[in-house]
């Protein structure tokens, strides 16, 4: 059985989707709450050879779903492989392509095989079916609001940068004018302080000019 999803983002190029995908935590923001699914194990990323290893809750039973990541191309792809799980055969493509005006086209190309023989090939694929139409629904949706939540920070950095940078500009002719009054207020101080040296100075010499002529008065 093959089936083909496709979403779009937009004003974000494929390279920074993909990029998204290989952060931390990706998967589980990616998972519907319907889904009562937890990650047991995690070995690397989504690089060729890295490997997941889920347990899923769907009924009386849990079972577990252990997947390897291949054909991994940088900006472009990656694909999961079922190593072990309730399939016979899994394998899902992540593709990031380029969409018009600079978007993102999303597309899930799954390929699978059910268990069961016959009887799984006649009920399985349409209860599979119906799951992974809600899944891939709530992902691109997931994605869409993660884009638009990223583009909001982006605005709002930008915002921030810009008024520093006005504040900045205001600053600078505020700090010169400062400067320059300071150092006018320097200038005056120092004369000032000169003057009064050259008063105090000539007043020391007058006074012992008078006093010299007094003592010669004296002995005369």
């Amino acid at each position: 059985v093959k089936l083909t999803y496709r979403g779009s983002i937009e004003h974000h190029a494929p390279e920074a989707v993909f990029q998204w995908h290989e952060r931390t935590g990706a998967l589980e923001r990616l998972t519907p709450p319907w889904a009562d699914m937890s990650v047991i194990r995690r070995e690397g990323g989504i690089r060729d050879g890295a490997e997941v290893e889920l347990e899923i809750r769907a009924g009386p039973i849990p079972f577990r779903w252990h997947l390897r990541h291949t054909d991994f191309e940088e900006g472009r792809q990656f694909a999961d492989e079922q190593v072990s799980g309730p399939m016979k055969r899994w394998r899902h493509e992540h593709r990031f392509l380029h969409g018009d005006g600079g978007g993102t086209l999303l597309e899930d190309a799954v390929d699978m095989e059910p268990p069961l023989g016959f009887a799984g090939q006649a009920v399985v694929p349409s209860m599979v079916e119906r799951e992974l139409d809600r899944l891939f629904a709530f992902r691109h949706r997931r994605l869409q609001s993660a884009a638009l939540s990223c583009a909001k920070l982006a605005a709002h950095l930008e915002t921030q940068v810009t008024l520093r940078q006005g504040s900045l500009a205001l600053e600078v002719p505020e700090q010169r004018r400062r400067h320059r009054s300071r150092s006018r207020a320097d200038l005056q101080l120092r004369a000032a302080t000169e003057v009064r040296l050259h008063l105090r100075a000539r007043q020391r010499q007058a006074a012992t000019e008078l006093r010299r002529r007094l003592r010669r008065r004296a002995v005369g």
